[in-house]
């Protein structure tokens, strides 16, 4: 589970930037 969220998190760095990618990570580490 947390390797599929490392990868969508890593998509969404590399297509909508790096603030994209930190809200993310931070997202899915509170819903984790």
């Amino acid at each position: 589970m947390r390797r599929l969220l490392g990868m969508a998190a890593d998509m969404v760095t590399r297509v909508g930037g790096i603030g994209a990618g930190v809200t993310t990570v931070s997202t899915a580490t509170e819903a984790a």
